[in-house]
């Protein structure tokens, strides 16, 4: 029998939850709006806020389902550019890939918030310190 030893990686923040959530913050926001897209770095999370929030129908309820499908776009040209780059794929899949990012690596379930007026849209990523993945390996091991 071969043993082989591999150590399990985990992040405070996964890579592509963080550029996912950068891309779709610079993907649908409204540039006649000057205001800028703020990150902002807290010990236990990053916000990313952009302004406005999402197109109609999709309001803050939409934004707790597991998919959101949006079919209007205010940047095509943008989704265009960060699709050649590879950094969005325009199919309404950022959020599921955020979400998914974040489960694989043990962390926290990220939030995505607006308000009614759809003023601005709000991810919020929790870090994983770790005691996530713990009591995963401790469960596992049951």
């Amino acid at each position: 029998m071969i043993l082989t030893t591999e150590a399990d990686r985990i992040f405070n923040y996964p890579m592509t939850a963080l550029e996912e959530a950068l891309a779709n913050a610079v993907y649908h926001r409204s540039y006649d709006n000057q205001t800028t897209i703020e990150v902002s770095v807290f010990k236990d999370h990053i916000d990313i806020l952009s302004f406005p929030g999402p197109i109609p129908p999709v309001g803050d309820n939409d934004l707790k389902k597991e998919r959101v499908v949006v079919r209007n776009y205010r940047n095509r040209r943008i989704g265009d550019f960060l699709k050649e780059l590879e950094l969005t794929e325009g199919r309404s899949t950022g959020i599921p890939k955020i979400r998914t990012a974040m489960i694989d690596n043990g962390s926290p379930e990220p939030e995505f918030h607006t308000d009614d007026d759809r003023t601005h849209f709000l991810t919020v990523l929790p870090a994983n310190y770790g005691e996530q993945m713990a009591s995963k390996w401790r469960a596992n091991d049951a």
